[in-house]
């Protein structure tokens, strides 16, 4: 089984290559396009990034799909790609399963949502509240091997990483003053990056809290981050201000291979 995903919207390509990759009976590539995940997942996991113009990344692409000749290719928060990415495997006499992966606005903003609309095989969704019909949940993964909670934790200590497209610094200060926290905040508006992955772990496993500030209000709903704090321990304060206390993981690796193997099966 060769998987090629497209985009690493949040680093979750990478995870599931990552993953997937242990398995005897599947091989898994990522490609995205420089500036496609700002948190620098790709960098750290050594994903194929393309610098340049859009045009440029449609013909390494292309290119990938030619050396590679993928059975699946799993496209991240780019619906707009999916007709590329057909008339692409058309051009390359390639028959490929297509898996599309949505992570939030990409789909929020569809109103009405109709799957079909996508024409592909499979669409999955990594929150609850775009669990729409026609749609599979699949949690977002996180690297356990970096996110687990095996250091002491600094008493009242809580992480905020503040982020477009909402600012909810202003919320994060309330709440801290609320439980009387003292807070830290990486500023991804202000510098325009963020920090080496391995080092955002590292300050998760020392902090008691983290504030999954995000404009979203399900308490249902976390984010990838929100998932890797409570998998390092944190406990974690979302939107309307519902406290999820720490807890294990739940890893969605084998529900995406079971998926991937029915596809094939079909």
């Amino acid at each position: 089984m060769k998987v090629l995903h497209v985009f690493d919207t949040a680093g979750v390509g990478s995870l599931i290559a990552k993953a997937l990759n242990e398995y005897p009976d599947v091989e898994v590539e990522v490609i995205t396009r420089e500036g496609n995940s700002r948190n620098k997942n790709s960098d750290y996991y050594g994903v194929i990034t393309i610098p340049g113009s859009k045009y440029n990344f449609f013909l390494h692409l292309y290119w990938k799909m030619l050396i590679f000749r993928p059975d699946i290719i799993h496209i991240h928060a780019w619906k707009n790609g999916i007709t590329l990415i057909r008339w692409l495997a058309r051009l390359s006499f390639q028959s490929v399963k297509l898996v599309y992966h949505g992570h939030g606005t990409d789909i929020r903003e569809l109103d009405p949502f109709n799957p079909e609309d996508f024409a592909v095989d499979r669409i999955l969704v990594s929150t609850s509240d775009i669990n729409y019909e026609g749609t599979i949940l699949v949690t977002n993964p996180v690297d356990t091997d970096l996110f687990h909670p095996n250091e002491e934790k600094q008493p009242s200590s809580a992480l905020f990483v503040r982020a477009y497209p909402i600012d909810k610094l202003d919320n994060a200060k309330s709440i801290s003053r609320e439980y009387h926290l003292d807070l830290e905040v990486i500023d991804r508006i202000t510098t325009g990056r963020g920090i080496p992955y391995p080092e955002f772990a590292a300050k998760l496993r020392k902090k008691e809290y983290y504030l999954d500030l995000k404009g979203l209000t399900s308490k249902d709903v976390l984010s990838k981050s929100g998932l890797e704090a409570l998998a390092a321990g944190c406990k974690v304060i979302t939107d309307d201000g519902y406290l999820h206390e720490a807890s294990p993981f739940d890893d969605p690796i084998p529900k995406i291979y079971q998926i991937y193997q029915d596809l094939l099966d079909e």
